[in-house]
């Protein structure tokens, strides 16, 4: 984890993973919980990336034969993540071509 950052949200806020985290050479993007005494240092944009990845992945889960896997061969898997991601592509082209006119 040496010069690497550990992206997380506030459910992981603790002290011995925060503690874990500097121990192995990395820098913790998690935001403190509400409430607490010292609010920690936080990437903003590196944590507002988190949120893309999270989005992107529930996406992925909304398609039922890629959440189940039906498939037997790890190369037809793959080929269903390669036809959903294009899919996806599709739909985010189509809607910020619309949102520009």
């Amino acid at each position: 984890m040496e010069g690497s950052r550990v992206l997380a949200d506030r459910g992981h806020d603790s002290n011995q993973l925060i503690d874990y985290i500097y121990e192995h050479g990395a820098e913790p993007a998690i935001p403190s919980r509400k409430g607490t005494k010292y609010e920690r240092h936080c990437d903003w944009w590196l944590y507002k990336e988190r949120h893309l990845d999270e989005n992107y992945f529930l996406k992925l889960k909304s398609y039922q034969w890629i959440a189940t896997r039906y498939d037997k061969l790890a190369t037809t898997f793959l080929g269903f993540i390669y036809r959903f991601n294009i899919d996806l592509l599709k739909m985010t082209k189509s809607l910020s071509f619309s949102d520009t006119l």
